[in-house]
């Protein structure tokens, strides 16, 4: 049976990496007593799978992770057991089961959504005359945006407009919607940057000048997103 769990990282374990997690919650399980399915072979391990990793120094209010169990456990059940071994930061928010046939989180994603805020010492570089809508708005009616992507093995330039699916600023605080996954991975941070740029500010962002949160994760295509939530049930 294959379970996906839904779970939010917050205050300073932003600063923990992907692999840490993933160790964090295989004891974690253990811990909760849930009847986690294991691999064959020599050197079993528990069938685990999570979305996408967490860009460090980030928050999310929408992790998941995939598990496989060897018996059911009711969802709300789930919930509290994982939630009784969890440390401050983390805490489970959903416990759902999938379609034997769906594919994991991390297959599975092909969007993101992120709530961006500036850090004060960037506001009053940027300076109080500065119009985030309009800037804003002139850098989404540009014909393109190029950028050189690197990766371990080569590099290309693409155009990241198309991967752009919603960009909107209210009070200085931003919401992105951008492209996910394995294909054309787009970070926030690059396109904070080149938006930035565009309008005049040449400096180099960091995670100093930027609070990240990712708020969730989607699935399907682009005119038909669906959060990575709402693929499981409840069982009672």
């Amino acid at each position: 049976m294959k379970v996906r769990v839904k779970f939010s990282k917050q205050g300073s374990l932003k600063y923990i990496g992907h692999l840490d997690m993933l160790r964090y919650f295989q004891k974690a399980i253990k811990r909760a007593g849930l009847p986690i399915a294991y691999s064959e072979g020599f050197n079993p391990h528990q069938i685990m799978t999570f979305s996408s990793p967490l860009g460090l120094g980030m928050t999310s209010t929408a992790e998941y992770m995939d598990i496989e169990l060897t018996e059911e456990v009711p969802s709300e059940e789930g919930v509290s057991r994982l939630n009784d071994v969890m440390v401050e930061d983390i805490t489970v928010l959903s416990f759902k089961y999938l379609p034997e046939k769906s594919k994991n989180a991390m297959s599975a994603t092909v969007a993101a959504e992120y709530k961006v805020t500036l850090g004060d010492k960037l506001i009053d570089e940027i300076g109080a005359d500065f119009n985030y809508n309009k800037e804003l708005s002139k850098f989404l009616s540009q014909k393109a945006c190029i950028i050189l992507k690197k990766t371990k093995k080569s590099e290309r330039e693409i155009d990241i407009l198309p991967l752009i699916y919603d960009f909107s600023v209210e009070d200085k605080i931003f919401s992105i919607k951008c492209s996910s996954g394995s294909n054309d991975n787009l970070k926030p941070e690059v396109i904070m940057e080149e938006y930035l740029r565009f309008s005049g500010y040449d400096e180099k962002l960091d995670r100093v000048n930027l609070k990240i949160e990712r708020t969730e994760l989607y699935t399907g295509d682009t005119d038909n997103l669906i959060s990575l939530d709402d693929i499981g049930i409840n069982k009672q």
